[in-house]
């Protein structure tokens, strides 16, 4: 793991094997925090990035400070560099680290985020014990197919659920 400046147009943002816009609703208000910081400080901490086996360059931290520099039109930014050898689980640890108020807001985020670990490979053993048994969820395997049947509902369902 090094500390490196990257071309932020190398950067898999969107398209990131690790993006929780499909997954998880997020709270708009708090990107006016990020912003005036930003604004007042500039971005103080690298993006987190995860290099695969292909050479590509997944965001797994930091949308904000990478919207932030597009905005400002900067082409480098510093980024932490994870290796394609950090394990799958160690990854969705961080993500649940730095999201963990928004995953556990509602149930149907934590769900999501459950859904989306499988979606990692992540070893079923692991979620249920990691995550499944610390959001007070059922730790059978047939949960599994609970959570994607509740994933594959209808967005406004969902979001009806989440609210």
């Amino acid at each position: 793991m090094s500390i490196q400046n990257i071309n932020i147009k190398d950067v898999l943002i969107d398209d990131s094997r690790f993006s929780l816009k499909d997954y998880i609703f997020e709270f708009a208000p708090e990107q006016t925090c990020h912003i005036n910081s930003f604004d007042a400080f500039g971005i103080l901490d690298p993006i987190i990035v995860y290099k695969d086996d292909k050479r590509q360059i997944h965001l797994v931290d930091g949308i904000k400070r990478i919207q932030f520099a597009i905005l400002n039109k900067e082409r480098i930014i510093r980024a932490t560099v994870l290796p394609e050898t950090t394990p799958v689980t160690d990854l969705i640890t961080l993500i649940l680290c730095n999201k963990r108020y928004e995953i556990e807001f509602s149930t149907i985020n934590k769900i999501q985020f459950i859904y989306f670990a499988g979606s990692l490979n992540a070893p079923e053993t692991w979620i249920l014990n990691s995550l499944c048994m610390p959001f007070e969820l059922k730790t059978n395997r047939d949960f599994f197919r609970e959570c994607e049947r509740i994933y594959n509902l209808p967005k406004e369902l969902k979001l009806f659920c989440h609210n």
